[in-house]
């Protein structure tokens, strides 16, 4: 299939565009060009909206990891803070 795809590709490799550029019928080259112009316009925005779109999952995933990371050192130092006062108090009561 390979083989197939490569072997036609190399047969008609850079012949479709000059054979629609130059034949009768087509639009003159002004128009071709905005045409061309229309067509790598459209390509950045189809690019630039893949890129938002990834980034913003990125950001998405970062966030919640962020929202995570906050939770579990809010819970450490709940933790933490009960230890020391329980330390504090024996501290305390063991002395007269």
């Amino acid at each position: 299939m390979l083989k197939q795809a490569q072997a036609i590709y190399l047969k008609y490799r850079g012949r479709a565009f000059p054979i629609v550029a130059y034949h009768p019928l087509t639009l003159s080259w002004k128009e071709h060009r905005c045409g061309i112009k229309g067509a790598l316009a459209g390509g950045y925005l189809v690019h630039f909206d893949k890129c938002y779109y990834q980034r913003a999952k990125q950001w998405y995933k970062v966030k919640r990891m962020e929202e995570g990371l906050l939770k579990r050192l809010e819970e450490r130092l709940v933790i933490t803070e009960q230890r020391y006062r329980a330390m504090l108090q024996l501290e305390t009561d063991g002395k007269p």
